[in-house]
């Protein structure tokens, strides 16, 4: 009995040691309960933000885009009660900050038309910012609180043939595999000059964001990708079986960015499409003529206002010939 305690004496200590070591830290669990304080509060302030924002055709305004919408487990659209703004991607990018972010989608005949992030700073600075870009081919105009505050002077995506690509299939099924296989023939990269230089590839994030079927004539089946830096959504792919003249589908493509930085896409390694860096200077990601546009310090009162005044300025500039 002595020889059995002796032996199972170390055994329990060493149990205890080996737990004490798993155990977490206590500013590691302080760490993770702050984080998932946040995680909380940003689905909600994003959940609210967005249904402040209204997006519509700048020729048809009361052709107003569908935001995106919570679905129930079987797929069906949720019940009206339910029916939240659901965001197509949650996010975090620890290499900026804090920050939590969440992406949404408007769409108009089921093709997304306007993708938008709501990040939720908390450090280096705190506060709330919305960042949208237009995947439209059409002239959109934005709305917040009911007033006028983008107004992209153009369409948002030029859409391309996927040269070499087969016909889309006939179901659904073999169209997702299409899309999906074509997607990994694309890749990105991007830089940006400023006080911190920074750049280098981007991965191609396997599943699509929202995948999509429109009710239009001329759009047969899409889906949107992203190509991320980390885990943030940086430059927008979508691929979209449409109609040609000939009356036969095809295989099209567009980029549209998530950012101010500098891009370079490439199909087979072969380079196809570029956008000049947008920002620094800073004040360009914030100019709501451009189809990629920053609103940030949404939580300041008054912050409507001062996005329409800002508009109706650079407006007023563009009219005078400014």
């Amino acid at each position: 009995m002595i020889r059995a305690v002796a032996i199972a004496a170390p055994i329990l200590l060493l149990a205890n040691s080996v737990r004490a070591e798993e155990a977490p830290a206590p500013d590691a669990q302080t760490s993770a309960q702050t984080s998932a304080e946040q995680a909380a509060e940003s689905q909600k302030s994003a959940a609210a933000e967005v249904q402040r924002f209204v997006f519509a055709l700048a020729a048809q305004r009361d052709t107003k885009l569908k935001l995106h919408t919570a679905q129930s487990a079987d797929g069906m659209p949720a019940q009206p009660a339910d029916s939240m703004p659901a965001p197509i991607l949650r996010y975090t990018n620890p290499l900026r900050g804090d920050v939590h972010s969440a992406l949404y989608v408007w769409t108009r005949e089921g093709r997304p038309e306007v993708v938008a992030s709501v990040s939720n700073w908390y450090s280096p600075r705190r506060y709330l910012g919305l960042a949208a870009t237009s995947l439209s081919l059409d002239k959109l105009v934005g709305l917040r609180d009911g007033q006028e505050i983008w107004l992209p002077r153009g369409a948002g995506i030029e859409l391309r043939p996927i040269e070499g690509a087969a016909p889309p299939a006939d179901s659904a099924e073999q169209r997702l595999r299409q899309m999906g296989a074509l997607a990994r023939e694309f890749s990105a990269d991007f830089k940006r000059a400023a006080t911190y230089n920074e750049g280098g590839k981007l991965r191609l994030m396997t599943r699509p964001l929202h995948r999509y079927e429109s009710t239009a004539d001329d759009v047969q089946d899409g889906a949107l990708y992203a190509l991320a830096d980390g885990t943030s959504p940086q430059l927008n792919l979508l691929i979209e079986s449409r109609k040609t003249k000939s009356g036969k589908f095809q295989w099209q493509y567009a980029f549209a960015p998530n950012n101010s930085v500098e891009y370079h896409a490439f199909y087979k390694d072969q380079e196809i499409w570029s956008l000049p860096q947008l920002a620094p200077p800073w004040p360009n990601s914030k100019n709501p003529l451009n189809t990629y546009t920053v609103f940030a310090d949404l939580q300041n009162e008054g912050r409507t206002q001062e996005l329409t005044e800002q508009l109706a300025k650079l407006m007023n500039g563009k009219r005078e010939g400014e």
